[in-house]
């Protein structure tokens, strides 16, 4: 698989405040990667490093297996900061000077208001936009000129429900396209809803990276019901391999210190006399592993 960005031991300090330290990722072509972390973790420090606009005080990186440069960057588009386009622009007109700036010619605007679902407002004034039109506008900025790269910084910060799933659908339709997008945010639901990969970083360090499946697929938990509760949980008890049993929701939690088959569970109650009516693996959310990491980052 080909390699977007390769970040290698990046630091970097504000006097005495190490923002980001040594931070190692790897991020490949077609991903969608998010980088989550409480606010002040050094997400954006960090998109700002590999973007050129934040000078590092240690490190490396690279873009497509190159050294960053003027020709490298034109192939990144990039969201960071609040959206801020011209009022009295109409979005076609404030595109075509974001076209200017970047040195492409104005033959993908359509395609790309299109794409933001915008081409049906692109004669409207920006003022009158809502927040999450003028979000999308900006991503549209940043596709101008077809990058093979996107970054947006909290894409749906400050948005309302509506606005926080057209953000997710069109971060999705880009994807499709084949785009690699490095997405940084502090919302675990919108990272475990729309990106393949994830580093989990805290203070400036990293915790985590790798796929979302990796963190979310394997349990060591089941849930459990029968009509006889009490007799349940009393039979879990002696059953091997289980650390703990616990009532959630008119259920039994059951962990186990290693990975339970069901079935072979299952009989064993059976020949207790005990018969479940609900038997599942316990699914496990971005929530509670970005929160158990960042209690106990040494199991990382």
């Amino acid at each position: 698989m080909n390699s977007i960005l390769q970040i290698e031991g990046l630091s970097k300090k504000f006097g005495k405040i190490e923002a980001v330290k040594n931070l190692n990722l790897s991020i490949n072509q077609g991903e969608v990667f998010g980088i989550l972390g409480p606010n002040g973790s050094g997400k954006t420090t960090t998109l700002g490093m590999v973007l050129g606009v934040v000078h590092q005080s240690a490190g490396t990186y690279k873009w497509f297996g190159q050294e960053p440069s003027n020709d490298i960057r034109k192939k990144i588009g990039s969201v960071l900061e609040t959206p801020n386009f011209y009022p009295y622009l109409s979005a076609r007109n404030n595109l075509k000077l974001a076209a200017r700036i970047k040195g492409v010619d104005f033959s993908t605007i359509d395609e790309v208001l299109t794409t933001v679902g915008l081409f049906e407002r692109a004669e409207s004034p920006f003022r009158t936009f809502s927040y999450g039109m003028k979000q999308r506008l900006a991503i549209g900025a940043a596709l101008l000129g077809n990058p093979q790269a996107l970054i947006l910084d909290e894409p749906t910060n400050g948005l309302d429900p509506q606005g926080i799933a057209e953000i997710r659908q069109l971060v999705t339709k880009i994807a499709s396209r084949g785009i690699t997008i490095i997405l940084a945010s502090h919302l675990l639901d919108e990272v475990q809803k729309i990106c393949s990969h994830v580093a989990i970083i805290r203070k400036g360090q990293l915790l985590f990276s790798g796929a979302v499946d990796s963190i979310l697929g394997t349990t060591d938990s089941l849930e459990i019901g029968a009509e006889n509760m009490v007799a349940l949980q009393q039979h879990l008890l002696n059953y091997q391999d289980v650390k703990e049993v616990k009532q959630e929701n008119g259920l039994l939690i059951v962990n186990f210190s290693q990975k339970p088959n069901p079935a072979d569970l299952n009989q064993w109650l059976t020949n207790q006399g005990i018969y479940i009516s609900h038997l599942a693996y316990r699914q496990r959310s971005l929530e509670s592993q970005f929160l158990e990491l960042l209690k106990n980052p040494s199991k990382s």
